[in-house]
């Protein structure tokens, strides 16, 4: 899938010039445009509103069991004598931006200027109708390990992780095998976005399932699905993997104790130590251990380096 940096969308904004002083309020549409709906609200220094719209594909022509798109419920914010701008990330159609236009026009606004990221139309900071996915910034992503409490010596985990697989992935682009570079830093920094959740007693199982319900409620949800599998027991899944974007991240992160790069004997050895103490949990870890070191064969394959990884 196509992706856009959120630093060539930071670039487009700022050329646009847009003054504070037109507007009253930033309305993004919920979930996609909320993102967007921050940089400019953070731009322009005014505050941000969300309008929730039942989910809808933008296609042409709609989905059949989308017909239109409809109010979720009716905004609790001040809109009447608003001069609002109106952020949501694609606009294919003008469907859902018109129907959000509606809302705030039944409600009194003073005012409409709509904006999106990407689609056909002249607001459109990118034109193309082209699915794709925005790629936070790296500052974007640690602002959001930070807005989820992960302390330091996790996050020192994540850059850990990163640093792996950003090395693994320009050894794969200078062998002519594409990978997204930057799609595979914020994946290895945001895969345990959920982990002060999900340490809490109870909620262990729902670890990486939270990281998805996160990334996609922040307006990411190629990543939140990205990191949904890096989990360890997705080695024994049939086909874990779509691309080797998730296969580098679930290598890394297993590469990786605390935020120190280990092998992945060290790393097995560890995981055994400390969470096996149940002949269960043993059995388990153990019974991935295969998986993971075929994983390891097969990237390297491709590489002109071992795994003691010569050059990092």
């Amino acid at each position: 899938m196509k992706t856009i940096s959120w630093k060539s969308i930071e670039e487009k904004t700022r050329a646009l010039n847009l003054k504070s002083d037109d507007f009253d309020l930033v309305v993004a549409i919920s979930r996609d445009g909320i993102p967007f709906g921050n940089l400019l609200s953070k731009e322009l220094g005014i505050p941000m509103e969300t309008i929730s719209l039942r989910f809808y594909k933008d296609e042409m022509p709609p989905k059949k069991e989308f017909e239109k798109p409809e109010l979720l419920e009716k905004p609790e914010f001040e809109i009447e004598g608003k001069k609002i701008l109106l952020a949501d990330k694609l606009c294919r159609t003008g469907l859902t931006m018109n129907k959000a236009i509606q809302v705030l026009e039944k409600a009194k606004a003073k005012e409409i200027v709509p904006i999106a990221i990407a689609g056909e139309k002249d607001f459109c900071l990118f034109k193309t109708n082209e699915c794709f996915e925005c790629l936070p910034s790296r500052e974007q992503c640690i602002e959001l390990l930070k807005k989820y409490e992960l302390p330091p010596h996790i996050i020192r985990h994540s850059e850990a992780v990163e640093k792996l697989a950003v090395f693994l992935a320009k050894k794969f682009n200078a062998k002519g095998i594409s990978v997204n570079t930057e799609l595979v830093s914020r994946i290895s920094l945001l895969h345990d976005i959920d982990k002060m959740q999900t340490l809490k007693p109870g909620f262990e199982h729902l670890h990486s399932k939270l990281s998805k319900e996160i990334l996609e409620k922040e307006g990411f949800p190629l990543i939140g699905k990205m990191v949904s599998k890096h989990l360890l027991e997705n080695v024994l899944e049939e086909k874990p993997f779509e691309n080797w974007e998730e296969k580098l991240l679930l290598y890394s992160d297993k590469r990786v104790n605390h935020d120190q790069i280990v092998s992945l004997q060290e790393r097995f050895d560890y995981l055994l130590d400390r969470y096996g103490k149940e002949k269960k949990i043993f059995d388990r870890i153990s019974a991935c251990k295969p998986g993971a070191e075929e994983l390891e064969k097969e990237i390297f394959s491709n590489l002109d380096i071992t795994s003691s990884l010569e050059g990092l």
